[in-house]
């Protein structure tokens, strides 16, 4: 916990993609250290991050991936697209489930009870700017290492650029681009 505290007093703000990989590689091993043998795992949502953020393509589904892309195919389904938008999702509202994890929403808020709970400072996660900085560079991370068949209908799921995730189904919905302009 001292690495981490140390780390985020230095850097209020993180300006390099390597500052991201460290801080949830070293967010990952204090999970991993706190949950023990707990099958109920907190923070599912830092979870999947921390365990994206190691791979370049992510093909061992963990329980926590499996949960996000229930939630997500679950959405994805519920949507009606017009002709004119086939093949796109615009998420364009604060409060739409896929935005809260695509604008990674829900991230922030298990960051931010996680740093309470350790006791970490909370400037990367309470200041907009570092907050906004911070996403920027992690979805930079992220960038072109997909989760591979999360479930049994969705073949792919990726991050193409810092806007835009790309869905490949292997149902009649066929591929999505989930664009955020939220």
């Amino acid at each position: 916990m001292n690495k981490i505290i140390a780390f985020l007093k230095e850097r209020p703000n993180l300006y390099h993609e390597s500052h991201v990989v460290y801080l949830m590689v070293e967010i990952r091993k204090l999970l991993d250290k706190q949950d023990g043998g707990n099958k109920q795992k907190l923070y599912p949502v830092l979870r999947f991050y921390c365990d994206w953020t190691v791979h370049t393509e992510k093909s061992k589904i963990t329980p926590e991936i499996k949960m996000i892309m229930h939630g997500i195919d679950q959405c994805i389904r519920h949507r009606s697209v017009e002709k004119e938008q086939k093949g796109y999702v615009i998420v364009d509202e604060e409060k739409d489930p896929l935005e809260k994890f695509i604008g990674m929403s829900q991230l922030r808020q298990e960051m931010k009870c996680f740093f309470i709970e350790c006791g970490f400072p909370l400037r990367l996660i309470n200041n907009d700017k570092n907050w906004k900085s911070f996403k920027k560079l992690f979805k930079e991370v992220l960038a072109l290492q997909p989760i591979i068949k999360p479930l049994e209908n969705i073949e792919l799921f990726s991050f193409e650029n810092p806007n835009a995730y790309i869905l490949k189904f292997n149902d009649d919905r066929g591929e999505f681009s989930v664009i955020d302009i939220y």
